[in-house]
């Protein structure tokens, strides 16, 4: 059972694929110039060198520096020492990079290896499909990626060195002479260890309230093993505020004498060279900056013992079998024996069930969560701060780091699954309109607010129930976004989108569904005139494999409310029953049976 090797097309490709159809809006996204990674240069291996032989942060090879001066009597005692990793061998040749060029992330493939079988909602004929929040899921970590791959390049390279995963298996003998360009599986393994930055329970083990002291300590224990440390560690720097995450591999540290010390470090934005985070141990504080020249202020990082503004992560946490977010409770988590587990010896883990909600964001606008007691978490355009009041609420910055000071990105919000909250998007900041989306993703479901208008000044308010059952957006705006659900079910998993056409005058759009009685609910308020919808639903089970409705100009009043009986389609070609509350006052007045018209549209649909 659940042999087939074929990856799907996936339901959310070919629902957002009919909607744009529908709705005359299809159009191919602007693709940015393709990437030119940096030609390969091989290097021949070396030995690695004695802890008097560590080597200097210089462009050109690295070579030995002269004795430092001890430290002096107010100073902790530093130690140089060495891991023997070195950039121009053991680092990659090409820097960090985005998503353009064809560069492939994720695959369906790929979450079955970190997941298991859980995953998958069908496997019918051999084609693995993908539960609805997990293919959510997956659309969310690629499109992250497109910022920066940093991530996973710090953690591949150093479990090349330390021989967990082997350079061999993807096309060379040395990490350095490994190329970019054409190499799906090298592209795909690292935005394998990226993703591990988002899941449990790499993402807890990070230790960030230590200081840099602490951080020396650690790393020096950890060199001291050379290829066969104890533990290894990447290192995650942040700007002041906690935004403009990146990620880096320390490989040596140099006594630079009177209290100061130097992490050597390999930074996947600038390859080929060794650079360097200075360490004060006096006075306990650190700065690094990215750029080969230290003029160039703009690429500075710095921080003290409070700052948590200097991460270590820890190689074994990635290593242990990652628990999905978006699994419901209870489901089996495919706790299968891969081969990569074999061969490194590792015994999957099961860790507890998420009892928290991910929040996705992807806008311009100033996003703020609001509980019910009034506590926020993120931007106040009014206060001009970003806000942390909700107990148990995080917002964790990712680490891309392809152009950390310039790219402007929000978090990733963990909202306690059990807590009842709103969200708002603010334009007082912005200059131009611009276009975005806000995505919650728990056990089990994935709801979704996508093509967001905002224009300057405007201010859009969002809900979703913790429990992935219901959402409303409201609006002044006249165009209407997608909403889109997704569900796994007992029987069966369903994905839903539905699209408002000709929304006028913005008003309040509500959706809820019922997965006991199969019934999904639309209830407009507060709009200037009648709206028309589009309604697709893909239903997934596992001897089926997916099937698709579609139907087109479902016209409600503001004030009216639309069932959509999903649970009593028959399948593909059959209808939909569709009952209608004009004013919503708890009386039907109208039963339609909508048609599948996507059968129309056979010949365009993604193969």
């Amino acid at each position: 059972m659940k042999q087939g090797k074929k990856q799907g097309q996936g339901w959310l490709v070919i629902l957002i694929a009919v909607a744009l159809l529908l709705s005359g809006c299809a159009g191919s996204p602007t693709q940015g110039p393709p990437v030119s990674p940096s030609s390969s240069m091989e290097s021949p291996a070396s030995p690695a060198p004695s802890p008097s032989e560590v080597p200097t942060p210089e462009q050109s090879k690295s070579t030995s520096p002269g004795e430092s001066p001890p430290p002096t009597a107010s100073s902790p005692s530093a130690t140089s020492v060495d891991s023997g990793f070195r950039p121009e061998v053991d680092g990659f040749s090409f820097e960090n990079y985005g998503n353009e060029g064809g560069i492939v992330n994720l695959t369906t493939e790929d979450l079955v290896r970190l997941f298991g079988e859980g995953v998958l909602a069908s496997q019918e004929g051999g084609k693995m499909v993908l539960t609805p929040p997990a293919a959510k899921w997956l659309e969310e970590v690629n499109q992250k990626m497109n910022n920066g791959h940093c991530e996973g390049m710090a953690a591949l390279c150093l479990l090349f060195y330390t021989g967990k995963t082997q350079v061999g298996d993807f096309g060379a003998e040395t990490t350095h002479a490994l190329q970019l360009a054409g190499n799906e599986k090298l592209q795909r393994e690292i935005a394998y260890w990226w993703v591990t930055q988002t899941t449990e329970p790499a993402s807890q083990r990070v230790l960030k309230q230590i200081t840099p002291n602490d951080v020396v300590d650690r790393l020096a224990q950890s060199f001291k093993g050379g290829k066969q440390p104890q533990e290894s560690y990447t290192i995650g720097i942040y700007k002041p505020d906690g935004s403009g995450g990146h990620a880096i591999t320390p490989f040596a540290i140099t006594d630079k004498g009177n209290g100061k010390v130097g992490i050597l470090v390999y930074d996947n934005n600038y390859p080929n060279v060794s650079s360097e985070i200075e360490v004060d141990q006096t006075a306990n504080t650190w700065s690094y900056s990215g750029s080969t020249n230290p003029s160039e202020q703009a690429d500075l990082y710095a921080g003290d013992a409070k700052s948590e503004s200097l991460e270590i992560v820890p190689t074994s946490a990635r290593l242990e079998k990652q628990i999905a977010p978006f699994l419901a409770a209870g489901a089996d988590s495919g706790l299968i024996s891969n081969l990569w587990e074999s061969a490194l010896g590792i015994q999957p883990v099961q860790a507890e069930e998420p009892f928290y909600n991910q929040i996705w964001v992807n806008t311009k606008a100033d996003f703020l969560i609001t509980d019910t007691q009034g506590r926020r978490l993120g931007f106040d355009p009014k206060e001009g701060l970003f806000l942390r009041e909700i107990p148990g609420a995080e917002a964790q910055s990712l680490k891309w780091g392809m152009d950390v000071w310039g790219v402007d990105q929000d978090p990733l919000y963990f909202m306690p699954s059990d807590l009842e909250f709103t969200m708002s998007l603010d334009g007082k900041n912005l200059t131009t309109t611009s276009s975005g989306d806000v995505t919650m993703i728990g056990p089990g479901y994935d709801l979704e607010i996508s093509d967001i208008r905002m224009d300057p000044g405007q201010k859009d308010t969002l809900s979703f129930s913790p429990d992935g059952t219901r959402l409303s957006y409201q609006t002044p705006s006249d165009e209407s976004p997608d909403i889109l659900l997704g569900m796994e079910g007992q029987e069966a998993d369903y994905a839903f989108i539905i699209k408002g056409t000709e929304l006028q005058g913005g008003g309040t759009l509500e959706v809820a569904r019922d997965m006991e009685k199969g019934v999904l609910s639309l209830k407009t308020t507060g709009a200037g005139g009648p709206g028309s919808y589009i309604f697709l639903i893909a239903r997934i089970t596992e001897k089926e494999g997916e099937q698709i409705f579609g139907h087109e100009g479902v016209s409600l009043a503001p004030g009216d409310t639309a069932y959509l009986y999903f649970g009593r389609w028959t399948g593909e070609g059959g209808s939909m029953t569709l009952e209608i509350d004009r004013s919503s006052d708890g009386v039907i007045d109208e039963t339609q049976e909508l048609s599948d018209v996507t059968d129309l549209l056979a010949e365009d649909l993604p193969k």
